[in-house]
């Protein structure tokens, strides 16, 4: 049996390895997509449970948030006075009666 090197150099260089690639792809592309596309969304249900259904925590990450959440948020009443005293005091402006301004664009120069 006599091998045929030459037709071997032809099949393996890399122009025809390329070109072979290339029409594989093209011919099965509605299948690599559609797989592609399949494995990406099964990740992405895999992750969702995981992190959303599956989630546990450690007793010392429980114990952390139970703490966090009864603490709660300091009320600074100072803080919260002046913001009702400038709420107050520019609702007074906005009700007040306005003043009617003098009309400069009138024709007639009575006044």
């Amino acid at each position: 049996m006599k091998i045929n090197w030459g037709k071997i150099k032809d099949v393996l260089r890399w122009k025809n390895i390329g070109r072979a690639f290339f029409n594989f792809l093209e011919k099965k592309s509605n299948w690599i997509i559609f797989t592609l596309i399949f494995v990406l969304f099964s990740y992405g249900a895999y992750l969702w449970y995981e992190y959303v259904y599956n989630a546990q925590w450690s007793e010392e990450r429980k114990k952390q948030y139970r703490e966090e959440k009864g603490k709660g948020t300091a009320l600074n009443k100072n803080k919260l006075d002046e913001a009702l005293k400038n709420y107050n005091v520019r609702g007074d402006k906005f009700n007040k009666e306005t003043e009617n301004p003098k009309d400069i664009f009138r024709l007639d120069k009575t006044e």
